[in-house]
């Protein structure tokens, strides 16, 4: 699930950098911030749907 969560972290992330600029950042500082911070928000996403599918399935 993590190589999925960076593919789709790498894509947002650079969608997100031609739409918002961080003046103070480089480019490349500028995607790397977007790519952690997609990515953290995708661990936490998919990591509930895993925690309420286990659940459902275990009742």
């Amino acid at each position: 699930m993590d190589q999925y969560i960076s593919i789709i972290a790498r894509e947002l992330a650079k969608r997100l950098n031609k739409v918002i600029n961080l003046p103070f950042l480089s480019e490349e500082e500028e995607e790397l911030f977007f790519r952690l911070v997609v990515t953290k928000v995708l661990e936490i996403i998919f990591g509930q749907i895993y925690d309420l599918f286990n659940k459902d399935t275990a009742q």
